[in-house]
């Protein structure tokens, strides 16, 4: 399991440069800052969220979150390959 900090950037105690740095290294990461926007934390965040709420390798577990509300965070089990939906093979179109 691993968790990832969640503060929310409207938070007084916010820093962008370590309270955002995971997603912003997601966007990096993914490529999306070469369209020509980098974005901002509110961006980043939603943007690694959708990506694992699609994955089926990983799966929140809300009731491993904070109790103290003040430090959020979300956590997540990496899911073994033998409990993953198998994956449709895709079919390679013959060479001319």
């Amino acid at each position: 399991m691993f968790q990832i900090p969640w503060k929310h950037a409207g938070k007084q105690d916010f820093r962008e440069d370590q309270d955002a740095a995971f997603f912003k290294a997601w966007f990096i990461f993914k490529g999306k800052d070469k369209e020509g926007n980098i974005g901002g934390p509110a961006t980043w965040k939603t943007r690694l969220c959708c990506a694992l709420n699609k994955s089926p390798e990983y799966e929140e577990v809300p009731e491993r979150g904070p109790i103290d509300i003040s430090e959020l965070y979300k956590v997540y089990p990496l899911l073994p390959p033998s409990t993953l939906p198998a994956q449709p093979e895709t079919q390679k179109s013959p060479s001319k």
